[in-house]
Order: structure tokens, then C-alpha cells, then sequence
């Protein structure tokens, strides 16, 4: 399903990356990776196969953040000159990453699954672990300041947050059937304490106020079921 891939520079220390965004022109999910993948298994563009390089991952990183009217799509061409196609912020297809991480999740239990019909194995549990960015929002008011104007924007963006939240509440549901020994666990930030606006770039006092939640996670009832379950 997944190897090493020479253009990913796989040394130790370095966690294998997945990296989520999407092809405008056909609305596919792309990953851009330091491993290579079954595209059959996980159901994404393996872009690294296609450019044949190896991008630094500052490049990576602003390859699949590309968010509409702030930055243009990133282009990419064939050898001969022609455009191969765009790529887009990866929240278009899935804001959360759940959608590939419980791609990786379903193919590992079947093979774990094959190896144990021909030979002996240990016991093996995953532990899934999803960091996202606060609460999901609860605002349902109807749209009525210059609502023919705003509509396609607005729905682009409530849309953009909810399949995130949707894709991590089935892959909870459907990881407890699948076996019982694996859990999935969801961390938030706590976005109460401080408004604290989306971006890369963020004020000293948005930076501190996520290093203090992090830093104080023993109060977080999901982080200790996580650590009580995996260590």
C-alpha cells in the first residue's frame, strides 16, 4: 500500500507526511507525501509520482493552502510546456484530513487482516489522533444582510468547516466496529478562551494562547483517554 519513496527523503526523526490538497480541474483529492501510495487503496492524486522532484516542504505546505481570492491556484505543467493543472487549498475536498488518515487506517486492518490468516501476529491497536482547530459552529440564523451576494461564499465556507466535523464523527463510529481495540480521538482548541482567527499567520498573543493550551492539556478529558488508551 505505501513505501519509502526516494523523493520524500525518509531519515529518522522525520514523520511520514501526508499532505491534502485538490485538482481544480477535476475536483479530485491530491496528496503530496514522502511515501508513495496505492492510489487504488488510498483514493487521492499521488502528486510526488507526477512531478518527479523534491519540493521543499515550505512548498508543500503552500501548495495545499491556497485558499480562493487570496492566492492563486498553484499551476503545473508537463515537460513540453503544456498545463497539466491547478492545485487548491485541500479544505475544498476535506478540511480535517480525516478522509485520508481513515483511508491509510482501512488498508493497514486489511492487511493486518491477510497476515494474520497465514501466520502468527502480536496484537496490534491504532490509535488515531486528530488535532482540529475548535468547536463546531452551531450558528443556523438565517442569511439576510445582501444574501444573493454573500450566498455562494457562505456556503463554500460553512461547508468547508462541517465536512471536517462529519468525516471525524463517522470514522469515530466506524473504527469502534471495525475493532474494538482501536479508538479515534479529537483534540480542540478551545476557541472560548480567545477569538482566534484563521491563517498562518496569527498575533503574539493567538501564538501564546495556543503554547498555553497545549502546555495545560492535562485538564483535557480527551487528551487523558488518549494517553490512558495508548501508553
Amino acid at each position: 500500500m505505501i513505501s519509502t519513496s526516494t523523493c520524500g527523503n525518509i531519515k529518522k526523526g522525520i514523520p511520514a507526511l501526508l499532505i491534502n490538497s485538490i485538482h481544480v480541474e477535476s475536483g479530485s483529492n491530491v496528496v503530496l507525501s514522502n511515501l508513495k501510495f496505492d492510489t487504488k487503496e488510498i483514493q487521492s492524486i499521488d502528486m510526488m509520482r507526477l512531478i518527479k522532484s523534491n519540493p521543499s516542504l515550505s512548498r508543500v505546505v503552500g501548495i495545499s493552502t491556497r485558499f480562493p481570492y487570496l492566492q492563486p491556484a498553484a499551476k503545473f505543467e508537463y515537460p513540453n510546456g503544456s498545463t497539466w493543472g491547478h492545485l487548491a487549498d485541500g479544505g475544498y475536498y476535506e478540511n480535517s484530513g480525516v478522509f485520508t488518515l481513515f483511508q491509510i487506517y482501512i488498508s493497514l486492518r486489511e492487511i493486518i487482516k491477510k497476515m494474520a490468516s497465514k501466520e502468527s501476529l502480536p496484537k496490534i491497536r491504532f490509535n488515531l489522533l486528530l488535532l482540529s482547530n475548535g468547536e463546531e459552529s452551531k450558528t443556523s440564523a438565517p442569511a439576510l444582510f445582501l444574501n444573493e451576494i454573500n450566498t455562494p461564499l457562505s456556503t463554500l465556507l460553512n461547508s468547508w468547516y462541517t465536512k471536517g466535523y462529519s468525516y471525524s464523527h463517522i470514522a469515530k463510529m466506524t473504527i469502534k466496529k471495525i475493532d474494538p481495540r482501536d479508538r479515534f480521538f479529537e483534540i480542540k482548541l478551545d476557541r472560548k478562551k480567545r477569538t482566534i482567527p484563521l491563517g498562518w499567520f496569527l498575533s503574539g498573543s493567538s501564538r501564546d494562547e495556543i503554547i498555553n493550551q497545549a502546555e495545560n492539556l492535562n485538564s483535557n478529558r480527551e487528551y487523558l483517554e488518549f494517553t490512558n488508551h495508548a501508553f
